[in-house]
């Protein structure tokens, strides 16, 4: 995988399904769908921004909201292949996000 994100075959397949909860505005915040947003949120578009979504949807990280959790440790994120400057900005935007959710919302 490109991006240094991690080696292996992190892909989705295309049945997957996206367990966002249906937000009529576009902001639901769990699923692909919710991490791919926050994803592209932190600066990382395109394929690679995908890649990263696809890589940490595949691993249960379905909402920017688990960045707060305790029990999700950065050496965790490390040991997936990501890089410490993603891992930085997974972790120091989360408010950020919210806020722009909530404007979304508005």
């Amino acid at each position: 995988m490109s991006g240094g994100f991690g080696a292996g075959n992190h892909e989705l397949s295309s049945s997957s399904s996206d367990a966002s909860s249906s937000q009529d505005d576009g902001t639901a915040e769990v699923g692909i769908s919710a991490i791919k947003d926050y994803v592209n949120f932190i600066g990382l578009k395109n394929s690679e921004g995908d890649q990263l979504a696809k890589l940490l949807f595949t691993h249960h990280i379905t909402s920017y909201k688990m960045f707060k959790s305790k029990n999700l440790d950065r050496k965790h994120l490390f040991d997936l292949g990501l890089t410490i400057g993603i891992i930085a900005k997974l972790y120091n935007n989360i408010g950020k996000f919210r806020r722009h959710l909530s404007k979304k919302r508005k």
